[in-house]
């Protein structure tokens, strides 16, 4: 029976830049609390801040239709035909344990190309 090669566009291990289109979830700082999770009243007694609910970062959900750059990503497996999926490189914690997946057509070798992708797809967006 003869073996069939595949050839994928990417390798593991590789830093590519994604993007996509829709919704995110951004983590910032609290600053009501300076990052602590706890307020503090005028008595001294302390309290879990509101703002963060005792995080120390807040979260917004954006709903977007165009097309953004996600910080790089590293690849770590290849999950199926098209498909491919991998964690978040920016602070390169390899402990993460739910990688994100992309498609081909959404992941870029480079930033400067996944910028210029970014670019056209909003050019047809109306």
């Amino acid at each position: 029976m003869p073996k069939m090669t595949v050839i994928f566009d990417f390798a593991i291990r590789q830093i590519v830049w994604p993007i996509y289109c829709g919704s995110v979830t951004t983590t910032s700082p609290c600053f009501f609390c300076t990052q602590t999770g706890v307020i503090v009243g005028h008595d001294n007694s302390k309290g879990e801040c509101p703002k963060c609910r005792g995080t120390g970062s807040v979260k917004k959900y954006e709903e977007s239709k165009k097309w953004k750059l996600f910080e790089k990503h590293k690849i770590v497996e290849i999950e199926s035909f098209g498909q491919i999926t991998w964690k978040t490189c920016s602070t390169y914690d390899e402990s993460e344990d739910r990688p994100s997946s992309f498609s081909n057509y959404d992941i870029f070798s480079s930033k400067e190309e996944a910028e210029k992708v970014c670019a056209e797809r909003n050019g047809k967006i109306k």
